[in-house]
């Protein structure tokens, strides 16, 4: 049985390269091949929860699932709050190919979608970007949003001034360590005024009630959240009223799960939530005109573990056989 940990899938997947993974991926679905499941989730102990998600690749030949449990008090053990496994069969057979940490799949496969949304959605002249949290999604966010934009300069937000100032060092240290500038970091104790400054806004929060509204939103921003990922969590207040383009992994899975754009699916408002794999397989435009303010809500769906996943295999075997 083989068994990928977290070392081994950090070293074998690159956001960017996955981004370009996901986005065929999601056009294929789009265009009606492949499936995810509805997310199965069943309450375990205190406010921890179990969740299975199924799905089919057909363009990539990958059958699999993920196994997660989700635990609120972990990072008070010193542990990730999400433990679990991401698993492929094989597609003929339904014998098993591999096993791989589910943490990891999670972290780098929920980045690779934003920076594929970013690439589809944000304005190509985007300058500032603002990221709030301070955990492993914000960095990850922070570091990547920069491969796809010129970014110029990051203002980071967090509740605890001393968790935001180690990500500020951590990003400094890392744009110095691949060898250039980069953009500058700062710190921003108010979250609105980030908001109005960001061009791509990242919101990687568990924060319950809302810290920011649409009204935040300077003209032609692009928001990536991907913070509350429960129903009765939100991180901005938006409604159907505001002039706002929203966009999700999957339209079914954003209905049940995502509180922030819950008011758009009454009545006949869901044509307004646009699955970006439309947007990936060209029939919807994305962004229209400079102007526009652009949502991208992300719960996360099976058939980015799945092609996450598969891609760490491929790029195992192809440096072995160049071993």
């Amino acid at each position: 049985m083989r068994y990928l940990g977290p070392a081994e899938i950090r070293q074998a997947l690159d956001p960017l390269e996955l981004s370009e993974r996901l986005r065929a991926a999601f056009a294929d679905h789009a265009r009606g091949r492949g499936a995810n499941s509805p997310r199965l989730v069943l309450p375990t102990v205190g406010r921890g929860a179990l969740g299975a998600m199924l799905a089919v690749s057909p363009a990539d030949g990958l059958v699999g699932a993920k196994l997660v449990s989700v635990n609120p008090e972990n990072p008070a053990r010193g542990l990730n709050p999400h433990q679990g496994i991401v698993v492929l069969l094989d597609p003929d057979t339904g014998e098993f190919r591999a096993g791989f940490d589910a943490s990891e799949i999670t972290a780098l496969r929920t980045v690779a979608l934003s920076i594929a949304a970013t690439k589809a959605l944000a304005r190509a002249d985007a300058r500032t970007l603002a990221v709030f949290g301070t955990g492993l999604q914000a960095y990850l966010h922070a570091i990547a949003v920069p491969r796809v934009r010129s970014i110029e300069e990051i203002r980071i937000v967090g509740r605890d001034p001393l968790k935001t100032a180690r990500l500020q060092k951590r990003l400094r240290d890392h744009f110095a360590r691949i060898g250039r500038s980069g953009p500058a970091v700062k710190v921003d104790t108010n979250p609105a005024e980030a908001a109005r400054a960001g061009d791509v806004l990242c919101l990687c929060t568990a924060i319950a009630q809302p810290y920011l509204r649409f009204a935040d939103l300077r003209p032609g921003a692009h928001v990536n959240a991907v913070g509350a990922c429960r129903p009765g969590m939100r991180e901005i207040l938006v409604s159907p009223r505001d002039p706002l383009a929203v966009f999700v992994d999957d339209r079914e899975r954003a209905r049940e799960e995502a509180e922030e754009i819950r008011s758009y699916f009454v009545g006949e408002r869901a044509d307004r939530v646009v699955p970006l794999g439309d947007v990936f397989a060209g029939t919807h435009p994305g962004r229209v005109g400079n102007g526009a303010r652009t949502l991208f809500k992300s719960v996360g769906v099976g058939l980015q573990d799945i092609v996450a996943a598969g891609l760490v295999l491929e790029n195992l075997a192809r440096r072995e056989k160049h071993s």
